[in-house]
This record gives C-alpha cells, structure tokens and sequence, in this order.
C-alpha cells in the first residue's frame, strides 16, 4: 500500500482550501461574462450586419432606379423601341443610334455602371461593348426573365462580374433583354467602412451562395458551405435576419431583397481575447496563493507530525512482538491523549494476549475430545446411508415398473381409440353407402317404371305398324283397280276413235274426244306407276321398321328382367348393410366400455406410479440428508483437526510477544 504523509495531506488540505473558492469565483465570474459577452455581440453583430445589408440594399436600389430611367424615360417615353420596329430600313437605323447614345449616357452618369447592353430577339446587341456573345445567348433564354430585375453573379466568360437583367416591355410580339454590368467598388467601400473586431470576416454572397466580398480570407471553403446550409435552414423559416453559433465562431446574417446574404463571422476568442487575459492574471494569482498556503500548512503540520512520527517508531517495535513498549507523554493537546491510549492499548493487549493463551490451552483438549466423538459419528451415519441407498433403489425400480405399466396402458389407450375412431370412421362410411345404394335403388325403381312405359309405348307402336302393314297388303288390290281402270278407259279410248272414223267428217269432234281420253289414259297409267312405287317403297318401309319394333320389343323385355334382377340384388345389399350397421354399434358400445376401464386401470396405475414416486423421492431426500450429515460430521471432523492444529500454532504465536 502506498505510503501518505500526513505532512503532505495537512499542506494539501491547507492549499485546496484557499484555491477552491477562488477557482469557482473565477469560473462563475467567467462563465457570467461570457454569456454576457454572447449575449451583447450577437445583438451587436445582428445591427451590424443588417445595417450594412441596408446599406447595400439601398445602393444596389440606386443602380436599379438608374436603370429603370434609362427604360422608362430614355428609351421608352421617347419611342426609340416603337422607330427601332419600324418597316422603314432609316428609322431602325436612327433608332438604333439614339438607343446607343441613351446607353452611353447612362454609363457616362453612372461610374458602377460602365457597360449597358440591350439585346433583341436574342440575336442583336446594341451597345458599347457587348456583354453577351452570340454562343451565350441560349444561356441568357435559359434564365426565363421577367419584367423584374434579376442580379447574377457571373455569366458567360464574365465569371467574377456582376450583372443585373430585365426583360424590357415593347409594343411588339418580340424580345427585348436589358443587361447591366455592374461594379462593386461603391458595394466593397461600403463593407469596408463596417468595423469588426480581429480576425472577424465579413462576407457578401449572391443568390448562388458565390462570393461577391470578403474583408479577408480566414473562412474556409467548408465552414462556409456549413454556414450556407444552416442559413438555408432559417431562411425555409422565413427568417431575414438572425445569428446562430458555429462549434469555434458566432455568425450573423441578413438577406437581401434581391436574394444576396450579408454574413458575419466572429472567431469566439477574438469575443473572450480580454477575459482570456484577465484569467491569466487570475492564474498567477492563483499560484501565488497555493505558495503561501504550502508555507503555512508545512509550519502547521510539523507540529502535529513528529510526535506521530515517534508513535510509528512504537509500532514497528511493537510489530516485531515487543509489547512492553510505552510512548512519552508530554504536553496538553490532543497528540498527548494519543499517547495515553496508546500506553493503555498495549497494556490491555498484553493482558489479552495471556489469557488468549489460557483458552488455546483448554481449546485444543476439547478439540481432540470432538474429534473422537465426530469420528464415530461418521461411522454410524455411513451405515445407515448404505441402508437408505438401498431402499431408495427398491423404490426407483418400483416407480419405474409403475411408470413401464402407466406407459402400456397409455399405449393400450391410444390403441383403443385409434380402433373407435376407426369403427366410428366404419360406420359413417357405411351410413354413406347406404344412401348412396338406397339412391341406386330408387334410380332403379324409377328406370324400372320407365322401361315399363317404354314397353307399352313400343307394343302400342308395333300393334300401330301391324295395322298399317296390313293397309300395306290392301294397296296392291287398289293398284290392280287402277291397272283395269286405265285397260277400260283405254279400250274406251280405243272404240271412240273406231267409231269416229266411221262417222267421218260428223264424228271429228268425237275423235278429239276420244284422243282426249286416251291422253287421260296415258297419265293415268303413269300416275299409277308413281303411286305403286311410292307404296311399295312405304309397304317395305313399314315392314322394316315392323321388324325392328319387334327386335326392340324383345330387347325392353330382356332389360325389364335386368332391372329386377338388379333391383332385388340392391335390396338384399341394403339388408347387409343394416345388419353391418347394427354389429358396429355393437361394437362401438364394447369399445366405448373398453375405453372406460382402461381409463379406470390407467387412473390406479397413475397413482400407484405418483406414490411410488413419491417414496423414491422421500428415500432419496432421506439419503441425502444422510449424506449431508455424513458430510458434515465428517466436515466438523476436519474442522476439530484444524482447530486443534490452529489453537497450537496461536499458541506458538503468542509465545512470540514479549509480554513482561
């Protein structure tokens, strides 16, 4: 362990107490300032900077008014754009002179304006000096602009010029852009009038976050892109103006009208360089009291040290076992009743040490008779654990056969059930057949009165085609009635024409009648001819499907017998599976019963199992008491040993002291 001093400690009590209040004073008086500094320069720097925006704010204002009087007066009053669209080649051509010497003019008025430019349809640029090349033009298109001013930062091969731009109002469908040069000298005079403190930046940004001024170069490229976005953020807030702290800097800024932002950035030790200095005299004061506090706590420590330096030389003599030693005693103060206690400490411990002797004496007999008596305790108690170990294996087997017999019957169980489940599965299937043939045995019933319909519709068919078969068989003696009808008007035919010629020129009528009736004749014969065709035909038809009546009868007959048959086959199938049906629930019912004892054995088992279980338990919990007995007897034992070896080894240490 390492060794303090109580010298040192007294001299560093002695310089924290003077150092610590004056350190928390300087840090709250510093603290307090500082803020009070934050404070009273973010006020300032925010009038600052929006002051200065102001101020340019009403320069660039003075630019745009110059130039608003050079479009609305001196160019548009005066109707130089109306002559310069004229159709007429010499007056575009004095419009565009007088245009010229108007912005020239101007330029001549207007030093921060030296060049003006104005530029139609994107293609004709009048002024002094062109602003715009003909390659820049689809960039100027490019800035949509409107009959508002637009400032820019850098254009074309113009990169670190600034420019303001308007698109100028004509009578006409074209173009008109007007496009100034701008000089920031009166801009730069401006901000260089503004007064900061050291090392304090002063920055004029454009819309497009470019440089337009900087007093000095001290912000980097990176903590100014970092200022930028923490401005982008206020401004989404619609804030002007405001400051905000950066991790080394205090920053201010104000935007303008025209979208350009005035920023102030102010290192924060050029806000504390004069509280800074004041806590370096703080410092040296600070060093010169923990000087006078050291001196004054060495002086005051001396004289509680040595007498405590004397009471250690004591103890190391008292440490190498002399206990006779005795310290001085002189003087009044706390130290001297050190010294007595110190004196009656080692009194009293001498005499402690005497008797301790006395008892490590009687202790070690009594150790040695314990030792003994746990000896033959332990003996006895190995006995009876080999007893309960025993008992407690015959209760493991018991409860394992208990547990071998629940598992059989739980499998017994699951059998049975699966076999109910099975049966009941059986005679649900067997309840769908049923149906289904009950449904097969309608559909027969009901195929059965069809085909009896069928029967007595095909007889009343065939006892139909008999009757007509039969008016088939008469048709040939109507036939041969027309062969002798045609035979007789033919023959009459026949004696007409004989009979006309033998009475000349009167019976010429007659003979047109008689060829008349022999034609009549003709048609008939061929008439009868189709019509004997016509009825063999029929009669061959209708014996055909006289035949096939009768075959078709037969079939209907043989069906009829089928669906009997087989109607008869599905009652007796029905019958079977109704006595089926009354054996499964039979069988369900010796199941159902089954599955009740088995749960009754399963029970007894259960609990034959729970209380065998139960004295395995009970005998092991009893082994292990024993064993823990054992255990601790035989620990009690070792610690009887030890303690007789203990008390002599203490003895042997108090010999050591010198106690007279």
């Amino acid at each position: 362990m390492h060794f303090k001093s109580i010298k040192k400690q007294l001299i560093t009590i002695c310089v924290l107490f003077a150092v610590i209040p004056l350190i928390i004073v300087t840090l709250l008086t510093t603290n307090i300032s500082s803020n009070a500094i934050g404070e009273t320069s973010k006020k300032l720097s925010n009038q600052v900077v929006k002051q200065t925006g102001n101020n340019v704010a009403s320069k660039l204002q003075e630019y745009e008014n110059s130039l608003k009087k050079l479009v609305l007066t001196d160019i548009t009053s005066t109707q130089y754009l109306t002559r310069y669209y004229s159709k007429k080649w010499y007056e575009q051509t004095k419009a565009e002179r007088d245009i010229r010497s108007a912005l020239i003019y101007a330029e001549t008025l207007n030093k921060s304006i030296p060049c003006i430019n104005l530029i139609f349809d994107y293609d004709k640029v009048i002024g002094d000096t062109e602003l715009v090349s003909s390659d820049e033009m689809a960039a100027l298109k490019k800035l949509n602009l409107d009959y508002s001013f637009k400032w820019v930062m850098g254009f074309g091969s113009h990169k670190n010029d600034v420019f303001i731009m308007e698109k100028v109002k004509t009578n006409r469908d074209s173009t008109c852009i007007l496009v100034a040069k701008i000089s920031t000298n009166e801009i730069s005079s401006i901000m260089k009038e503004v007064s900061l403190l050291d090392n304090s930046s002063l920055i004029l940004l454009s819309d497009k976050n470019r440089i337009i001024f900087e007093n000095n170069k001290l912000v980097t490229t990176e903590a100014l892109k970092s200022i930028n976005q923490s401005i982008a953020s206020f401004s989404k807030k619609k804030s002007a103006t405001g400051n905000f702290e950066t991790s080394d800097s205090q920053v201010s800024y104000s935007k303008l009208s025209n979208d350009w932002t005035m920023i102030s950035v102010i290192p924060s030790k050029s806000l504390t360089k004069s509280l800074t200095d004041s806590l370096y005299i703080i410092a040296i004061l600070v060093l010169a009291v923990i000087l006078i506090a050291a001196i004054v706590g060495f002086r005051v420590a001396k004289g509680f040290s040595n007498p405590i330096i004397e009471l250690m030389h004591l103890m190391r003599q008292a440490e190498d076992g002399n206990l006779t030693v005795r310290a001085k005693e002189t003087g009044k103060n706390e130290v001297t009743q050190l010294c007595k206690s110190f004196n009656h400490m080692f009194a009293n411990l001498s005499t402690i040490l005497k008797q301790t002797q006395e008892v490590t004496d009687k202790t070690i007999q009594n150790s040695t008779i314990l030792s003994r008596s746990t000896n033959e305790s332990v003996n006895s108690y190995k006995q009876l654990s080999l007893s309960i170990d025993e008992i407690a294996s015959g209760s493991v087997n018991q409860a394992q056969n208990a547990s071998d017999c629940s598992l059989a019957m739980s499998n017994l169980s699951d059998s049975i059930n699966n076999v109910l489940d099975t049966s009941n599965q059986l005679t649900q299937n067997n309840e769908g057949s049923k149906q289904l043939i009950q449904s097969a045995t309608n559909t027969l019933r009901y195929l059965n009165e069809s085909m009896n319909s069928s029967i007595s519709i095909s007889n009343d068919i065939k006892q139909s085609m008999d009757e007509l078969q039969t008016l088939g068989n008469n048709v040939e003696d109507l036939l041969q009635l027309m062969d002798d009808i045609n035979s007789q008007t033919n023959l009459l035919s026949l004696n007409a024409s004989i009979e006309a010629a033998r009475a000349g020129e009167a019976g010429r009528g007659f003979a047109v009648v008689a060829n008349e009736v022999l034609e009549l004749s003709k048609h008939s014969k061929e008439s009868t001819e189709i019509i004997r065709k016509n009825l063999l035909l029929i009669k061959d038809k209708t014996s055909n499907a006289s035949e096939l009546i009768h075959k078709s009868n037969d079939i209907l007959s043989s069906q009829e017998n089928v669906v009997k048959d087989t109607d008869a086959i599905f009652s007796k199938i029905i019958n079977n599976f109704k006595n089926v049906d009354h054996d499964l629930e039979n069988v369900n019912a010796q199941l159902t019963n089954m599955q009740e004892l088995k749960s009754n054995t399963e029970e007894q088992v259960l609990n034959i199992s729970t209380i065998t279980e139960e004295s395995a338990a009970l005998s092991e919990q009893v082994s292990s008491l024993g064993t823990e007995q054992q255990n601790t007897l035989e620990d009690l034992q070792e610690l009887s040993v030890k303690l007789s070896s203990s008390m002599k080894e203490l003895r042997e240490a108090i010999q050591q002291f010198k106690l007279q």
